[in-house]
């Protein structure tokens, strides 16, 4: 009967071999997880501000001599409101992976019925090219009926370039429950809220 060490002289080599395939197999498995979130882009949009920026008493004596009149449904017949509060919320974007997102879409779930929005590049960034195609893919979107979508041309590398976007949004409605849904293929998008903000 051959000895435990006749044995281990066969079984060794062997168990060598399979232990190299199988650890061989989960460095290539490793390597390409890696890579896929390598390419995968991360788009970050933190809420900056979302508060009221009007309110009648705020206006003191001066609320019987002002008064802020909008159209309810633009587009209708005109049915006008009478504003008594107004609010603001701002919404800022960077792109924090190492390449260009070319293609980025955001919507606004839980959005009021009336809503003025823009959107612009930070103040120290002044790009015509964004502005212009930004402006062109608006003017084809417009007719959606689900409400407004943003579809960003691209989005620079913010470490690059420090290029940041901003999303203004106005109504006569409380904003706080509005949550800013984004991203396109291959994109992750985080989305804070200024009262998580750590």
């Amino acid at each position: 009967m051959p000895s435990f060490a006749d044995m281990w002289n066969y079984i060794g080599p062997i168990l060598g071999v399979i232990l190299g395939v199988v650890g061989t197999y989960l460095l290539e498995r490793r390597k390409e997880r890696i890579a896929k979130r390598d390419i995968l882009h991360m788009v970050e949009c933190v809420e900056l501000v979302n508060t009221k920026i009007l309110d009648e008493e705020m206006l003191g004596p001066l609320k019987k001599s002002i008064q802020i009149r909008i159209m309810t449904e633009p587009g209708h017949e005109p049915e006008f409101y009478d504003v008594k509060e107004l609010y603001f919320a701002r919404y800022r974007f960077r792109n924090l992976s190492d390449a260009a997102v070319s293609k980025f879409i955001v919507s606004l779930e839980n959005r009021p019925r009336s809503l003025w929005s823009s959107v612009k590049e930070g103040d120290e960034q002044s790009n015509p090219d964004w502005s212009q195609k930004f402006n062109e893919i608006m003017n084809q979107s417009r007719d959606e009926k689900s409400g407004p979508k943003y579809p960003f041309p691209y989005l620079n590398p913010y470490k690059a370039t420090k290029q940041e976007v901003f999303l203004d949004i106005a109504s006569y409605q409380p904003l706080d429950a509005v949550n800013v849904i984004g991203g396109a293929q291959g994109v992750k998008f985080i989305f804070k809220k200024s009262g998580n903000l750590s």
